[in-house]
Parts: C-alpha cells; structure tokens; sequence
C-alpha cells in the first residue's frame, strides 16, 4: 500500500534492522541484504544490514554476569562521557533477540535513587519512579544477553516471571555495583581534571597581565615552591628527564634526551674493548620514562637500544625506528628521537615505539601526562592554586589561604555561571583580580566592597550572554 510504503523506506528499515538484529547478526554467518526495487535513476538501490556498533568506550572488564544454577549472562557495556550530547540505553536481549529496550526498566528498583543525581549525569539521566540505577544515569550503552529468558507470547517485547528470570534479577545487583564503583571513579577523575583545567585557565589569563603591568606584585607561590624540600620519590634530574624542552643558545645546542642515564654505566677508556661489539637489538627504551608537558608545550623524546647483555647499540647497527601516538598531541619523528607537541589542554597520551633489526624487533610504551605542573616556573610563578571548596550556606565568594587560593563553587553567584565555560572562567578572573588589587592597593575591609562589584559585573555578563 502507498502510505506503508512511504513509512518503510528502505533507509529507516536499514537502521532499524541494525539495531533489532545486531544480536542475531553478530552470532550467526548471515549477510542480510534490502533491494529496493522503487527506488529510481541513481538512487541506492541496495542496503547491506550490518550490526549497529556502540559509541561509547569499552568495558571489556566486564564480560560475563554469573547467574547461580544458570548459564551465564554475557555482558557488553560501553561507557558514555557526560560531554556527549546523548543519553546511553542497555537492552536486555535473549539469543540475540530484544526483550527490553531499557533495562533500567527491567524491575525498578527505588535504591540508588537519592544518589543518581549526583553520581549520574547531573540529572540529565532520566531519572524517576521505577527507573533502576545506574542503568538510568544514561552513562552506559550496550547489551545483556540472558539466554535462558522465556518471551512473552504474542509480543516482540516481555519477558515471562519465571525462576531464571528471579535469578537474573538477583544476580543483577553485583554488577550494578561494579557499575556505581565505576562511575563514582570516573567521576572523581572528571572533578581533578576540572580543577586542573581552573588553574590553566586562571594562569593563561594572567600572565599578561604580570607582563603588562610590573606594578603589580604577585603572589610569591614560585619562591615557596623552590624552597620546598626535594621529593625523594621524583626524578633525580629534572633538567634532563621532566622539565620541558628549552631552547638552546647559539652554538650550544642542547638536549635533554642527548645523555643516556637510565642504562649500565660506559666502559672507561682504559678497558679493554668487548671481544664482540653490541648485537643483535634485544631491548629498546623510551626516555625520559615519566615524560611530562606543559599545555601547548613540546617534550623531546628518545629511543635507546641494547642487546641482551644491556649493551647499548651503535647508530650505524641498522636498527630502525618506527614512533606512533594515541591520544592528544601531534608527534614527528626523525629515526631514534621524536618530538611530542601537546595540546592546550590537559590530559595524557601514549607513545609507542618499535625498533626493528633484520627479523629482530621490539617495542616500548610511554604515557606522557599533560599537566601544567610539567609547563615551566613562569606560567606558575604569582598564581596560587586553586581549590574548589563547597560552602552554600556562607556569603564568600573567594579567598586566600597559605599557598592556595579558594573560590565558593556554592555561593550562588558561581552557580549561575558554572554551565558555562566562558562565564565561568571570566567569574575566577574578576575575583583574583580582585585579591591582586587587595594585595596591592587594598585593605582588608575594601575586599566585601570588591566582591559586590564582581557580583554586580557577573549578572551583567550573565543577561549580555
């Protein structure tokens, strides 16, 4: 019939068949294939149905969910970031075949309720009465297959309350659990990273103003910090293995990967040489081995090789090199040395290297940290840290301490900003330009008078946009 056929379009039905068969497709040797046969001139004629993949990042930890005097349940969770535009739904399937679209319906389940706004997505999940937690939070996308579930006669939907049903919704709890770890970890990761991002973008925003205006006296944060003891646990050479890449003076050109120290001490000069030189390649390195960068910075990278004896090998062996990067970042290699160029932002990337000789290879991996303590003394030097604090029931808005500088992200004023980065960012400035004027000009009663003008300047950015 005419108005059916202009309801199934072969396009609809493609991606519809891809989600209710993604199941069935993936466990069976199938190709299943739509010909239109309306379609005309150079329209597509011909749709291969393939499985509807996930977006969302794999948690291939979680596999299986035992079921006690039953088969198991195979899991497939993928994990949605909040910074998505979507909401993730896992299906509960059997044999492949969908049972129930979203198993946060699956038996509602009241606990976890009180803590699904804040551990969840802010309250973007859809949350109410007979949602199950944390398959509500919208955080995860996916499937469970339970192939022991009895469908409900006479519909493409339900599930018969049997005994292996009982079961799966026992066993359930356990993995929820695991889920909540997660989120709740994932969560706290999220809150340093944006704490971390507060003080990049504090410091990015003043360092002109240090530059611009030498009056100014900043915060002696850089001189404590020097005089701090050594860390035992850091790296015995930061000039050589974490500070970042500097310029080199004319004529004198420096590297801070050009000195090995991380392998066996040199043969002196007075010894003997090897009865047989280095070989074959057996082992390569990566250095430095913690490697740090500044946001927008560069971090220079080397690869050192040795033969099982922990002989470093020549650079006329014929060893070569081949450098790759995941994450963040831009690398350019040049042979056994290679250099990272981060982005504005923080975060952490990898960067592998293999290193083949003949039919010998090998390879090293290393995480390279974006973080703005790795970017130098003069982006640091007159800004304290940051700290979020949450006080809603107290009236200020921000204030110093002995070596950080703590803003209320309670009060109202900050709330009203907070979903927006550019408000919030120009919110911080106004109030630690405000301690920068006290610290200079001011008094200490003059800093109630300067936080009513940030108030006021606030809501006026807030109704310009």
């Amino acid at each position: 019939m005419p108005p059916a056929v202009r309801q199934v379009r072969p396009a609809r039905l493609h991606l519809y068949l891809s989600r209710e068969l993604r199941g069935q497709l993936l466990g069976r040797d199938v190709e299943l294939v739509i010909h239109d046969r309306v379609a005309r001139g150079l329209s597509r004629k011909q749709w291969h149905v393939v499985a509807q993949p996930y977006l969302g990042r794999p948690l291939r930890e979680i596999a299986v969910l035992p079921v006690p005097g039953h088969t198991d349940a195979s899991v497939e969770l993928y994990y949605v970031s909040p910074d998505e535009d979507r909401d993730g739904l896992v299906e509960l399937t059997c044999g492949g075949a969908t049972v129930l679209d979203d198993l946060a319906a699956v038996d509602g389940d009241a606990e976890g309720h009180a803590d699904e706004k804040e551990q969840g997505r802010g309250g973007g999940g859809a949350a109410g009465a007979g949602r199950r937690y944390p398959w509500s939070s919208g955080r995860f996308e996916g499937v469970i297959d339970f192939p022991e579930l009895q469908v409900a006669p006479s519909t493409r939907r339900g599930v018969v309350a049997n005994a292996a049903f009982e079961a799966f919704l026992e066993a359930l709890p356990s993995l929820e659990a695991q889920l909540r770890a997660l989120l709740a970890e994932e969560n706290a990761r999220r809150e340093q990273q944006r704490q971390e991002r507060v003080a990049v973008e504090l410091r990015r925003a003043f360092r002109s103003v240090a530059r611009s205006l030498p009056e100014y006296d900043m915060f002696d944060v850089g001189a404590r910090a020097r005089n701090k003891p050594p860390d035992p646990d850091a790296d015995p050479d930061p000039d050589t293995v974490d500070a970042p890449l500097r310029e080199a003076a004319p004529g004198a050109p420096v590297d801070p990967v050009a000195e090995d120290t991380t392998g066996p001490p040199a043969e002196s000069d007075d010894e003997s040489p090897a009865l047989f030189p280095p070989g074959p390649l057996a082992e390569v390195r990566i250095r430095p081995a913690r490697p740090r960068a500044g946001p927008g910075g560069t971090r220079a990278l080397a690869a050192t090789v040795r033969d099982a004896d922990g002989r470093t090998l020549p650079p006329d062996a014929g060893v070569t090199f081949f450098w790759e990067l995941e994450g963040p970042g831009a690398l350019q290699q040049d042979g056994r040395r290679a250099r990272y160029e981060a982005p504005d932002h923080l975060g952490a990337a990898q960067v592998t290297v293999r290193a083949t000789q003949g039919e010998n290879a090998c390879e090293a991996t290393v995480r390279i940290e974006i973080t703005d303590a790795g970017a130098g003394p003069d982006k640091s030097i007159g800004i304290p840290e940051p700290r979020a604090v949450n006080a809603p029931g107290e009236r200020w808005r921000a204030r110093m301490t002995a070596d950080t500088w703590e803003y209320n992200e309670g009060h109202r004023d900050y709330r009203a900003v907070a979903d927006v980065a550019a408000q919030r960012v120009r919110y911080l400035s106004h109030l630690f330009a405000k301690e920068l004027v006290l610290r200079n000009f001011g008094r200490p009663a003059d800093a109630v008078v300067l936080e009513r003008m940030v108030e006021v300047i606030t809501y006026l950015h807030a109704r310009g946009g």
